[in-house]
C-alpha cells in the first residue's frame, strides 16, 4: 500500500508557474517575501500554503494557496497579479483542467475571488495584491482504498493503482 505524505502545494504552484514561464523576470519565493534596503527585492512574488479543509478519505488533500504580488507600480503590480489569476483560472483553458506536477495530481483548483485583492501599500510605498486558491491534491501512483481500507479491485481481481479522480471517473 503506497503511503501518504503531506503535498506541499506552494512548491508544486511554483514549480508550475516557473515551467510556465510566469515567473520570469520577477524576484520569486516559496513560503516568505523578504525584503532589503536596496530596490533589488522591490518587485516580487511569493507563494504561500495556509490552512486547507480537513478531509476525511484516503490521499485525497485540500491544500489552500495564497499568492502575493509586490510591486513599486500599481498598474504592473495589478497587472502580473491578473496573468496570474488568469492562467490558474482558465489552465488548459478550463477551471477543471486537471494536472499533474512533482508526483502530485491535481483535479481541481478553485479561486475564492475572481479578481485579484488590494491590500493596499507597505512602509515603502510599495502596492501588496493577493489571490487566493483552494485545491483539491492527490499523490500520483496511490493504491486506491475504499471507505473500509480495503484495496479497491479492477473487474479483474487486480488492485488499481493510479490516481484516485482516474479511478473514480473511470
Amino acid at each position: 500500500m503506497a503511503s501518504i505524505n503531506t503535498i506541499i502545494v506552494e512548491e508544486d504552484i511554483y514549480d508550475l508557474l516557473y515551467t510556465e514561464g510566469i515567473l520570469s523576470g520577477w524576484n520569486a519565493f516559496i513560503g516568505r517575501m523578504p525584503d532589503s534596503d536596496t530596490d533589488e527585492l522591490n518587485n516580487c512574488i511569493s507563494i504561500n500554503s495556509y490552512s486547507g479543509y480537513s478531509v476525511q478519505s484516503n490521499f485525497i488533500q485540500r491544500p489552500n494557496f495564497q499568492i502575493l504580488i509586490r510591486h513599486e507600480s500599481y498598474e504592473t503590480g495589478r497587472a502580473k497579479t491578473q496573468k496570474i489569476l488568469d492562467f490558474l483560472m482558465n489552465y488548459g483553458e478550463c477551471l477543471q483542467y486537471e494536472f499533474s506536477i512533482n508526483g502530485h495530481h491535481y483535479p481541481l483548483l478553485i479561486p475564492m475571488m475572481t479578481v485579484p485583492e488590494d491590500l493596499g501599500v507597505d512602509e515603502r510605498n510599495r502596492q501588496i495584491f493577493s489571490i487566493n486558491f483552494s485545491s483539491v491534491a492527490e499523490e500520483d501512483d496511490n493504491t486506491v482504498l475504499d471507505v473500509n481500507g480495503e484495496f479497491v479491485l479492477d473487474s479483474n481481481g487486480e488492485v488499481i493503482y493510479d490516481t484516485i479522480s482516474e479511478a473514480i471517473d473511470g
